[in-house]
């Protein structure tokens, strides 16, 4: 789950194999993630996944300096330099991890020639706006998979998903109709035009 256990190469080869390749997240700086994702994408076309590790830190021995003395002694044998007993744990910037693999996420997602449904889960309400905008798709779910459609609500995809128009609903009106327009005159009279509304003298 860590960074560095797994690569884009084995990545993609366990999804080009029919299984479910995943990327590590965990502890990868936001801008190599992109990277790797990025490379994942261009030697597989088949679904992958990020993985991040969001397990508390368990309780352990915080002492690191006599951690450091214990390893020390391992290293003295090797002719290694003595390890530092300063180290501060830096907490992953999940946050910027985690945009990098929406923004990243749309691109895959738009990146292929259909765009009949997607889904995305999120409690952040802007991811989820900009999901609504952004994923070229004729049915976007938030927090739920994409299971089908509503019968009420118009139906259809984008891009070479369907032929263009959207079914159920009120909308397939549109498609199975052919509008007419029709105009009845009862009067009798020729009747002028309707920017003809100013009286001329005769010449």
């Amino acid at each position: 789950m860590a960074g560095g256990w797994t690569t884009p190469e084995l990545v993609s080869a366990v999804s080009n194999a029919g299984g479910f390749g995943s990327l590590a997240g965990a502890g990868v700086p936001p801008e190599r993630l992109r990277e790797d994702i990025r490379a994942v994408k261009e030697q597989t076309d088949r679904p992958f996944a990020v993985n991040f590790l969001l397990a508390p830190p368990g309780p352990g021995s915080r002492d690191v300096a006599a951690a450091q003395r214990f390893l020390d002694g391992f290293r003295e044998r090797f002719g290694l330099p003595s390890g530092e007993t300063d180290l501060v744990a830096q907490p992953p910037p999940l946050e910027e991890q985690l945009e990098v693999v929406f923004e990243e996420g749309v691109r895959v997602a738009n990146g292929i020639r259909y765009g009949l449904s997607s889904a995305i889960f999120t409690r952040d309400v802007n991811r989820a706006f900009r999901a609504m905008r952004d994923l070229q798709a004729g049915i976007t779910y938030i927090n739920a998979g994409t299971t089908g459609a509503e019968v009420h609500l118009p139906f259809g995809g984008t891009k070479d998903t369907g032929n263009g128009h959207r079914e159920a609903g009120q909308a397939a009106l549109d498609v199975f109709t052919e509008w007419k327009s029709i105009y009845v005159d009862y009067s009798g009279r020729l009747q002028r035009a309707q920017i003809d509304n100013v009286d001329q003298p005769a010449p």
